[in-house]
């Protein structure tokens, strides 16, 4: 009883102390977040004080009159113990802040909506062995009226919200009352660093937005002990670089009246001027890049050295493919050993033999529990695929479309391992369900750089660094084909459709594969030889694994209604059943396919004797197109050449015909360089048949 007693006091007093260290950190985070607003408040940023906007910006939704960044970095390295060790370890500490403040001007209610509302990042706490990083955030907000009044806005009254995965990522929201159109919104965003052996992250600065910008800045001041990168982008001006009494460096970079982006068909990483930043402690336990070992500024650095740091990464990189295939996949070391035994035998040729290895190591990453590190499978597929095919095969660094291109690279982080096999297939780190014999839209045309062994390059010196494009791609081989059978029953419409995806339109069916379909897929792949392959798992892991089947059907048939009711918005539909037909992951048989049958009612109307139909509405949405989209300055930039064609077919009830003045209204017929629009609509055996075409060309069009 004592013993209990005791125990409760114990735990009561820990609970008090456990509340006043609450409250003790809230009070001191309140302290912290007023100081940091008065200092923001009361910088000296004439640009912050402009009152009058331009009348050639009247019509757009928003203007930010100054957008201001600002980069703080100390270093304060010293030495201390290991955690439960009498060992000395460096304590490599960088220390600083980033501020991002943005004056907007209100224009309408779109704009208001978007700026009545605002999340920011909780604090964070991440500790490691000998690691930590810590991060305190603040938010300022003040609206200025139009006769000049300041109204402070609280932002105590932020609410916590939980997002991402078991609801991890907590972020804080906060309203901002009283906002209206006219009124002019001072917003910023603080975070202040405190980190240990660990680097900075890296900072990416778009000096355009979907708004105009009046005023542009950037000022950094980072110790001369540490390393600074950067390289600016797309035509954007360079820093104006200098030093302190402390001799930081200082750098400043301004830019003015910056266009807003192109609404639609627009990307920021090719088209926006930007820069890219990177502050590395070299003392720290992190890993640095080679490139980064050395003290001090490095402005717009060659991108070579920054390949080069791949490079001298992915040597280190030993876990073996066939070691990952062996543990997740029963005979998965047999079959891939399988493959060139196969390919001496003539049964199988090379490429069959490198998509053979890809799909065998994708498949084990999938069923892994562990993450997927593209720059290990890229190594590891391309030991496994040395070892089977010998010659032909070499490795290249790429980046994909929102990275920096490669031979403008500023981090190794931004670069994407490859692996090519006789300049036939790209196999690339697997970012979505694709046979290997496609692209991923991320990465078609873009820049790469090949890199041959040290045997090869003696003999062949001028391929040292040779940089070549990845494949373009037309088309055909991003199609989007839609089969719909269509029979009329009064005034419901009952429509059996058939979807099949190709290349990068693959990507608008993922939600519906299930984990059961991708697994199934690739083991019916990868059994057509001589050995069969299965999951490696025990009893609990597959009763877990089969558990998770039973409820993913369900949620697939949710997808599937979902899929028919988002093409056909704005109608009653009734959805009666989904099925799908191939997956995709088989380079004979790319295709994703599935079938939804469904009903909708509301497009057939009673006309005295006559029966009026909206056909086109069996099309879905379509992209709209803006005045302001026709008329621009940036060109097309888009995810692929790629095309749509959808086939109708429709019983016409009996007794009923089409007229010929219908069917020449439904005839078209636009074509150019850009693309096509083409319909061909005839009546055969009482059937309205539909051909209709959508067809993109290119990738990138000039505007």
């Amino acid at each position: 009883m004592k013993l209990i007693k005791s125990f409760s006091l114990l735990f009561f007093c820990l609970v008090c102390i456990s509340f006043t260290a609450r409250a003790d950190d809230a009070q001191d985070y309140k302290l912290f977040a007023d100081e940091v607003r008065t200092s923001v408040y009361s910088m000296d940023l004439p640009e912050f004080e402009i009152k009058d906007i331009p009348e050639r910006y009247s019509g757009e939704s928003a203007v930010f009159v100054a957008i201001y960044h600002e980069l703080n970095a100390r270093k304060k390295t010293g030495f201390g113990h290991l955690p439960g060790t009498i060992r000395f370890s460096a304590k490599a500490r960088v220390e600083g802040g980033e501020l991002c403040r943005m004056l907007i001007h209100i224009n309408d209610k779109a704009a208001l909506n978007k700026f009545a509302e605002f999340d920011f990042s909780t604090d964070m706490k991440k500790k490691m062995s000998n690691a930590h990083r810590k991060q305190r955030n603040v938010m300022g907000v003040r609206v200025i009226k139009p006769d000049g009044r300041v109204v402070d806005i609280s932002t105590d009254d932020f609410v916590e919200v939980n997002d991402g995965k078991d609801g991890k990522d907590k972020r804080r929201k906060l309203a901002v009352p009283g906002l209206e159109i006219g009124d002019k919104i001072d917003v910023f965003f603080y975070t202040e660093h405190k980190l240990q052996n660990v680097h900075l992250e890296p900072m990416t600065y778009y000096l355009r937005d979907i708004y105009p910008i009046l005023n542009y800045h950037i000022h950094a001041v980072v110790d001369d002990n540490l390393t600074t990168q950067y390289r600016t982008l797309n035509g954007a001006p360079d820093f104006v670089v200098g030093r302190d009494e402390d001799k930081n460096y200082v750098l400043d970079l301004k830019a003015s009246d910056m266009p807003a982006e192109a609404g639609l068909w627009y990307n920021g990483a090719e088209q926006s001027p930007m820069v890219k930043l990177q502050v590395y402690n070299r003392r720290s336990d992190a890993y640095t890049p080679e490139s980064a070992r050395k003290d001090g500024l490095q402005a717009n650095p060659s991108a070579a050295e920054i390949v080069n740091d791949v490079w001298s990464a992915r040597s280190g990189l030993l876990f073996s493919g066939s070691r990952m295939v062996n543990d997740e996949l029963k005979n998965g070391e047999k079959a891939y050993k399988n493959v060139s035994k196969l390919l001496k035998a003539g049964r199988i040729d090379t490429l069959q033999a490198g998509d053979y290895i890809y799909n065998l190591l994708t498949l084990a990453y999938f069923v892994s529990e562990g993450n997927m590190y593209p720059i290990l499978f890229d190594c590891q597929f391309c030991g496994m695929l040395r070892y089977a095919v010998k010659d032909g095969v070499v490795s290249f660094q790429t980046s994909d479309i929102d990275e920096e291109p490669v031979d403008q690279l500023i981090s190794m982080y931004n670069a994407t391992s490859g692996t090519k096999l006789h300049d036939k297939r790209f196999y690339l780190p697997p970012r979505a369900i694709m046979s290997p014999s496609e692209l991923h839209p991320d990465f078609i045309g873009r820049k790469a750089q090949a890199y041959y062994t040290q045997g090869y390059r003696k003999k062949h010196p001028e391929v040292d660094t040779v940089y070549f494009n990845l494949p373009e791609t037309t088309p055909s081989e991003n199609s989007n084909v839609t089969d719909m059978k269509v029979s009329i029953d009064g005034t419901i419409l009952d429509i059996s459709r058939r979807e099949s995806y190709l290349g990068t339109t693959k990507n608008m069916a993922q939600f519906l594969l299930t984990e059961e379909d991708i697994v199934d897929a690739y083991l019916k792949y990868l059994n057509r030889f001589d050995i069969e392959v299965a999951l490696k798992e025990k009893k609990k892991k597959a009763a877990d694994r089969e558990s998770r089947y039973a409820t993913l059907k369900e949620e697939r048939m949710d997808a599937f209604k979902s899929e028919v009711e988002g093409a056909h918005k704005d109608l009653s539909v009734e959805f009666v059943s989904g099925e799908l037909e191939q997956v995709g992951v088989d380079p004979a048989e790319s295709e994703l396919i599935y079938k939804v049958d469904y009903k909708i009612d509301g497009l057939v109307k009673s006309a005295g004797k006559n029966m009026i139909l909206s056909v086109g509405k069996l099309l879905g949405g379509q992209t709209e197109l803006l005045q302001t989209d026709r008329k621009r300055s940036d060109d097309i930039v888009m995810s692929a050449p790629r095309e749509f064609i959808t086939r109708i077919e429709m019983n016409l009830p009996s007794g009923y015909r089409v007229s010929d003045k219908s069917l020449d209204a439904l005839r078209r017929n636009v074509a150019n360089e850009c693309g096509e629009f083409n319909v061909v609509a005839d009546v055969k055996d009482n059937k309205l048949q539909l051909t209709i075409i959508k067809r993109y060309n290119s990738r990138r069009l000039p505007a």
